[in-house]
């Protein structure tokens, strides 16, 4: 029994002993960011004689490596820089956030990681801390949280991007490399990027200006280069389990989202799950209105309709503020598995789904016939989005290559118009399918070891197939009869293949020039097979052509503190099945019909910027660029058959098609602001301007929206950080100088014009320790009632926002 005693006491002792000399002699360090106490992947550690180790996905490093008389430096991007003597070191050290940067990597202008500086393109980059603390809750709402892109919403669930005088099919959406955009992506305003979810996103970029050289159609205005959440990688043979998630409340449409984000991994092989749940009440406008009668009722829902007894019956609305049969929900699911096959070579799956309920059709549901309210139902059916994609990675120092990337995806989509009017029983169901496919290989290979001369080129290829179809449905009998169908019943297709080159050269440390080039041919073809309700003087609609565009940008850094861009480039849009042959009601009145004549769209764009540091402390840009449109798409009176007006939903309506008008032109400017005035306050300012014009119609195009931007001022003191806010938009918009597609929603304007407006908002974050993280926010503070450009729902009123985050 003794014995067993002292080697019980033996066991102890020698563990005790190994454990203080482990500690002695083995020191490892945890480095968290200051702000939310979360680990710092990747910093750099080093001492003088530049012996260095970096910090694992835990935030943890070794530091056995460097003698005890040793001064340990600390250094990760986007933060201040820290220096301690090892004999100080503490377990954990915190790092702050740097309240100005000065440097970026991008990765949407060559699709490989790049220092902006060598970039000419005006780039916004959005980070995920960013998002956390802005609390989008949509991707449309993350965007216009920059003050730079413009978001336009014809219900709540929506939001179309509007930048340098470009929206809809005329703006490029990338997921993870992958194009969005597919071959029903109409002119008019789009809501597909609510599919995307905010909180499953790393960081996003947007690229202003043609981005067809590395990306194709559609890029006309720009890029939204959406890069979703990786999946993190244990460093030791232990199983890596980490995550985070959140709950969100809103009271102006009582929004209730949960998020959860699961990462499990080992050292080779990492899974990552997110999904997402939110639920959209009615929304409630702001109650302040300009003073003067025709503002008293603007925007007010005083009435509604419900089918009550088998009829369908006009109701008074207990609360105007509330925006009756607004609300909706949807769910968002994202999976995925990246494999390590080795150092170099990596291979990734991933499997996004996104589904909605019902999303009402608000700007049509305050429509009105004779006085009264003319529908009883017009509803967007779910909002389905299924991507499967999977990505191979290679860094090797190839003759051809030192990276390349090989992604293949396929998309799914549907999406369903319904709409009754008002007493009557039959309600029309229009529902599109598109699947589209995708193979996309890109390179980068540097042709010297200098790096000075860099190359990226690649060649993808792009099939949509789209199906539509249509019954009318009567809501008492469930009976069914046929009904023209959105777009051609005999089915279309559409596909793309493409070949870019793109270079960079560093002609010096101060000088940076680009060029690139790409060719691409489309090929369109939509089949009208069913004449029963248009007799169409065709039986199917082509588009076989061709598309050669480039750039030529030029960066010049004459000192640290100046930044001077020119960027020459062009754009193409090639006409997709919603251009060629769609046949639907535009606006109440008018109805738009095939036009199988339509030629591409091109763009021809201009811009110089410059960019100046001030004692590292303020940094002002400004752009200024000018774009002359050719051939562009645009609405405007036809005939069919000719006659200059058809019978459409037993309504007499004019007819217009979308046509190529010969030349038009937008200029405009962008500027912003950064200083920090403390090392605790922020201040931030963007202003941007845009116009547009069409010569020969000799009127404003579409999708200009009057000067706006906004003013905001951070404090930030370790845990705790809060914002004072101003969204602007300045000049209001006369009916005379809008656009026959804005015109067309005169309904929702007091007067024939949209006043101008700004909201007041403030928003904080406090991080309750190393788990726990909560978000207070308060929007529209004054409750002040206001319309964005082009939209068809009021702005949200006064709002507060709680949210409580976890990290795991």
């Amino acid at each position: 029994m003794k014995t067993n005693y002292f080697k019980i006491v033996f066991v102890l002792l020698f563990s005790a002993f190994y454990f203080t000399q482990n500690s002695v002699y083995s020191q490892s360090i945890e480095i968290v960011d200051a702000s939310n106490l979360q680990p710092l992947v990747g910093v750099s550690i080093y001492n003088q004689d530049q012996k260095s180790v970096v910090t694992n996905p835990r935030g943890k490093a070794n530091l056995d490596i460097f003698a005890e008389t040793d001064t340990l430096y600390f250094r990760y991007y986007g933060y201040d820089n820290k220096k301690i003597a090892k004999a100080d070191v503490t377990e954990t050290i915190l790092l702050s956030e740097k309240i100005f940067e000065t440097q970026q990597v991008v990765v949407s202008a060559n699709k490989w990681e790049q220092d902006k500086k060598e970039i000419p393109n005006e780039i916004v980059k959005i980070s995920q801390k960013e998002i956390a603390f802005n609390n989008p809750q949509t991707s449309a709402d993350l965007l216009g949280q920059t003050g730079q892109v413009y978001i336009q919403k014809s219900q709540m669930g929506g939001g179309s991007p509007m930048f340098r005088g470009f929206n809809a099919n005329s703006v490029l959406i990338v997921v993870d490399g992958v194009r969005m955009n597919n071959a029903i992506y109409r002119s008019g305003n789009l809501q597909n990027i609510i599919s995307l979810d905010a909180s499953a996103m790393e960081e996003v970029e947007v690229i202003f200006g043609p981005g067809s050289v590395m990306y194709g159609s559609d890029a006309l205005g720009g890029v939204m280069d959406f890069h979703t959440k990786k999946a993190r990688f244990a460093t030791d043979k232990n199983l890596l389990v980490g995550g985070s998630g959140f709950v969100r409340y809103s009271s102006a449409n009582q929004e209730k989202t949960g998020n959860l984000t699961l990462n499990i991994a080992g050292k080779r092989l990492a899974s990552l799950t997110t999904f997402t749940f939110t639920d959209y009440d009615d929304l409630r406008v702001g109650g302040v209105r300009p003073d003067g009668e025709a503002y008293q009722d603007w925007g007010k829902r005083n009435q509604y309709v419900e089918r009550m007894d088998g009829k369908d019956t006009i109701l008074t609305n207990s609360n105007p503020l509330i925006q009756k049969q607004s609300g909706y929900s949807q769910w968002n699911l994202l999976q995925k598995f990246t494999y390590q096959i080795s150092d170099d070579l990596q291979a990734e799956y991933a499997f996004h789904y996104t589904s909605s309920s019902d999303i009402p059709r608000y700007d049509r549901l305050v429509q009105k016939r004779d006085g009264e309210l003319r529908y009883a139902e017009w509803y967007y059916g779910r909002q389905f989005w299924m991507m499967n994609y999977g990505k191979l990675t290679w860094f090797a120092k190839k003759k051809a290559f030192d990276a390349m990337r090989v992604i293949i995806s396929n998309q799914q989509v549907e999406e369903s118009r319904h709409n009754r009017t008002r007493g009557n029983d039959w309600r029309s169901d229009r529902t599109e399918n598109v699947s589209m496919s995708s193979f996309n290989i890109d390179f980068d290979k540097d042709l010297r070891k200098d790096q000075k001369h860099q190359i990226f080129y690649g060649i993808d290829f792009n099939y949509n197939d789209v199906q539509s179809k249509a019954v009318e449905t009567n809501i008492v009998s469930n009976e069914e009869r046929p009904l023209d169908t959105r777009y051609p019943d005999g089915g279309s297709t559409m596909a793309m293949a493409a070949a870019y080159f793109n270079y960079k050269w560093n002609i010096s440390d101060k000088m940076t020039a680009t060029a690139g080039a790409r060719y691409t041919q489309i090929w369109t073809n939509a089949k009208f097979d069913n004449k029963e309700f248009f007799d169409f003087p065709f039986d199917e609609a082509k588009v076989n052509t061709g598309a050669l565009n480039g750039s030529l940008g030029l960066t010049f850094r004459p000192r640290d503190s100046w930044q001077f861009n020119a960027n020459l480039s062009s754009g193409f849009r090639a006409p997709n099945v919603d251009d060629l042959g769609k046949v639907f009601e535009s606006v109440p009145g008018s109805v738009v019909v095939p036009n199988p004549n339509l030629a591409p769209a091109y763009t021809y764009n201009a811009e110089i910027g410059v960019s100046k540091t001030f004692a590292e402390r303020v940094r002002l840009s400004v752009t200024g660029y000018y774009t002359i449109l050719n051939d562009a798409m645009v609405l405007r009176n036809s005939t069919f058959n000719g006659q200059d007006s058809i019978i459409y939903d037993g309504v007499m309506s004019k007819v217009i098609s979308y046509q190529n008008t010969d030349v038009g032109y937008i200029y405009g400017v962008s500027s912003q602001i950064e200083a920090a005035i403390t090392d605790k306050f922020k201040i931030k300012s963007t202003f941007n301007y845009v116009y547009g014009f069409d010569d020969k119609a000799e009127i404003r195009l579409p999708d200009t929206p009057p000067a706006f931007g906004l003013v905001s001022l951070k404090y930030q003191n370790k845990r705790f950080k809060v914002e004072g806010f101003v969204n602007y938009q300045l000049k209001s918009v006369d009916f005379d100088e809008m656009s026959p597609e804005d015109q067309g929603d005169a309904i929702l304007y007091p007067e024939n014009f949209i006043p101008s407006w700004w909201t007041l908002n403030l928003r904080s974050s406090y991080q309750i320790n190393k788990t726990f993280s909560a978000n207070l926010t308060a929007e529209n503070i004054l409750d002040k009632y206001y319309l964005s450009y082009g939209s068809g729902i009021g702005g949200t009123g006064r709002n507060f926002v709680v949210a409580l985050r976890a990290n795991f």
